[in-house]
């Protein structure tokens, strides 16, 4: 069974292909990633068609490169001799592109639980697990801290501002940012957070500032992180096309249980994983995949009330319980050997049962 993964490269929980290929090849499953020259292809549909049908792959599988609907319907409506499996990943607000080119594959799934019913199946981006290896630390070994993480939004970073600058718990609320040399930390708002409370800043990914992240990167070093915090606070905004960049923290809150929903961050399930409780702003997609292991918040007011609750009342048994409720069955492995079942049956397998019932109507 050969497969041909076009160009994305982060869809398995962002691991590298030398972890990935070998977890696909115990599954009898040849995972290809396209190099730089044959990611081109991609811009030739006829050419890409030839290729894989050369090459005898069964598969071509489409990450969330968001080609053009002309592209996704000229590769399906060519003679080929494989299929095509579409995994809509991370990004609701492109729900209508999806609905638009899934008819372009015969297979489609997505990584969001809330629009399972309008493809073929859900699969979550993974645990971590590879990277979590080792750890956590036993929880009373664990800082009593509060964990920050995530890439830069504009509500974001409002929030942590206001919870830096507060320091509103008898814990520390501490960050840990992308690496701030980067674009990806989208200008100067990241860097100027950073400077201005830097006795709560645990590292940035960069060389000389981090030795680890700068040895493993940021996933890896999130991931320890988490596994030395008892408390992570949680922030994601994809529930809507609007819901990006600008809006503000205030304004997501007031609406977020009104929202349908998008996807249930990596940093959430790797949280529990490492037995760190997470808060999260709430939202039906993580609802749907974690349920009632996470503490969820709408408001400022109710963030700061149930962190001071669970500053007396969290215990190690229940972190404990809030890793089995996820582990193995969210691991990246399990989201693997799902793929693999895909591949071989031509039918959508899953990892998460009987949760996508408990969405609210």
């Amino acid at each position: 069974m050969k497969v041909f993964h076009v160009l994305n490269q982060a869809i398995l929980g962002r691991y590298p292909p030398g972890w990935v290929q070998p977890l696909f090849a115990q599954a009898g499953v040849e995972y290809h990633y396209a190099t730089r020259q044959e990611s081109l292809l991609c811009l030739f549909p006829d050419k890409l068609v030839s290729y894989l049908n050369k090459h005898g792959y069964d598969w071509l599988f489409w990450g969330w490169e968001c080609q053009s609907e002309a592209l996704y319907q000229r590769v399906y409506e060519a003679r080929r001799g494989f299929k095509i499996l579409l995994f809509g990943q991370e990004q609701p607000q492109r729900l209508d592109t999806l609905r638009r080119v899934s008819r372009f594959a015969d297979v489609c799934i997505t990584s969001s639980p809330v629009y399972r019913d309008e493809v073929d199946g859900f699969l979550p981006f993974g645990i971590h697990t590879a990277y979590g290896r080792g750890l956590p630390s036993e929880f009373h070994q664990k800082k009593n801290q509060i964990l920050l993480t995530g890439s830069y939004r504009h509500s974001r970073c409002q929030l942590y501002e206001r919870l830096l600058g507060q320091q509103p718990f008898d814990w520390p609320v501490v960050i840990f940012p992308p690496d701030l040399d980067t674009d990806h930390a989208k200008g100067d708002r990241f860097r100027e957070l950073a400077a201005a409370y830097p006795d709560y800043v645990l590292g940035q990914g960069e060389a000389g500032k981090d030795a680890i992240a700068s040895a493993q990167g940021y996933i890896p070093t999130m991931m320890q992180h988490l596994g030395r915090s008892k408390l992570h606070i949680d922030f994601t905004t994809n529930s809507s096309n609007w819901l990006k960049f600008h809006e503000d923290c205030d304004a997501i809150m007031a609406r977020c249980r009104d929202l349908r929903g998008g996807y249930c961050p990596e940093r959430v399930l790797d949280a529990m994983y490492m037995q760190c409780h997470s808060l999260c702003l709430y939202d039906r997609a993580v609802e749907a995949v974690v349920g009632r292991h996470v503490t969820y918040y709408d408001s400022m007011e109710s963030l700061i009330e149930q962190t001071r609750r669970l500053i007396g009342e969290l215990t190690a048994d229940r972190v404990r319980v809030e890793k089995a409720a996820v582990y193995p069955h969210l691991s990246t492995e399990s989201v693997i050997e799902a793929l693999a079942t895909t591949f071989h049956t031509g039918q959508a397998a899953e990892t998460v049962r009987g949760m996508i019932g408990r969405i609210r109507a």
